[in-house]
């Protein structure tokens, strides 16, 4: 495929998500022009007029910024974001409107029985996980020395790296972790990743009592994860809504046993006892409970076991490398 091959991206904001879609396309053999409602300060209106004499596909998402594109006279493809969809379905929305798209991604087998119901039909329907660089995220190299951040050399850590906004319930991990803390008194909780809840959730660390067992450090570029991940005995995530969870399947890429709630998208890269344990969304209690189950005897061999299985799962479902080279062929062959 030569670099005549054009297409147009348009997302909301920016972020590592966005690089990771147009660096697909661009190594797909598409020169990419990339636009953002929000960093370049452009109305749909706009982007619309941009468009207006264009052939080339139009890759838009999440779904809003999709359905304000339907009727541009470009092929266009919905580039579902997990939550998007779920949230739709949740308010009960109209999605008839995807009947009009060229085709659409999503990223689990929820989504894309949502988008079915929508009346779409099934073979514009393309499930793409987001996936993992598996030379990136991988088991071996130098687990991160926590001290720097205060935490003691000898703690059982768990990383949480979610958004600290609401719909993660990043609060339920704080929680769940209290209820523990005075069990497994070597466990410490490591939250990463920042977000308008980061205040809230340190006042309820220090109301809580465990503010020398919780340490917050802010967001971290993506080349430091592989270590941080690597010197976590456990990775949790309390989310009430998500697709293919990235850092989740970066958690289990590093070998890291696994700790996440009972959602649709969890469920599909989690086997509760093979490869890390599940818990009822919104239930502190049951998550400090499985934490518990992985943190006190047998720990080393359950988390070993889980970790080589969660890597095994990802190498074959979730390589980002196989994974986005579909990319071009649902573009040209729908175009």
């Amino acid at each position: 495929m030569g670099s005549e091959r054009r297409c147009v991206y348009v997302t909301r904001g920016w972020g590592i998500h966005d690089e990771r879609w147009t660096a697909a396309l661009s190594s797909s053999g598409f020169a990419v022009t990339d636009l953002s409602i929000e960093r370049d300060e452009l109305s749909i209106a706009a982007i619309r007029n941009d468009l207006m004499d264009s052939t080339d596909p139009v890759l838009a998402g999440p779904i809003d910024v999709t359905q304000d594109l339907i009727g541009i006279h470009a092929p266009l493809f919905g580039l579902s974001w997990g939550f998007d969809l779920v949230n739709a379905h949740e308010r009960n929305d109209d999605l008839t409107w995807m009947t009009d798209l060229a085709g659409l991604i999503v990223d689990s087998r929820n989504t894309r029985r949502i988008a079915l119901e929508s009346g779409i039909a099934a073979d514009r329907v393309h499930t793409i996980p987001w996936g993992v660089d598996l030379d990136t995220f991988t088991t071996d190299g130098p687990p991160t020395d926590l001290s720097a951040f205060g935490v003691p050399a000898t703690s059982k850590v768990v990383v949480s790296l979610r958004a600290l906004e609401p719909m993660y319930r990043a609060e339920d991990i704080v929680r769940g972790f209290a209820h523990l803390a005075a069990q497994i008194p070597d466990a410490h909780l490591v939250i990463g990743n920042d977000g308008s809840l980061r205040a809230h959730l340190e006042s309820l660390v220090q109301s809580l009592r465990i503010e020398d067992r919780v340490t917050f450090i802010g967001s971290l570029p993506e080349q430091s994860l592989p270590g941080l991940l690597r010197a976590a005995e456990v990775y949790v995530t309390a989310s009430e809504v998500d697709g293919s969870s990235v850092t989740l399947l970066q958690a289990m890429a590093c070998g890291t046993a696994v700790v996440a709630s009972d959602t649709p998208g969890n469920s599909e890269w989690i086997t509760p006892g093979v490869c890390g344990l599940l818990f009822r969304v919104a239930d502190p209690v049951d998550l400090a409970a499985a934490l518990g189950g992985l943190l006190t005897s047998p720990t080393p061999e359950s988390a070993h076991r889980f970790g080589s299985q969660a890597r095994k799962v990802v190498k074959e479902r979730a390589d980002w490398g196989q994974n986005s080279t579909q990319l071009a062929r649902i573009l040209l062959t729908h175009t």
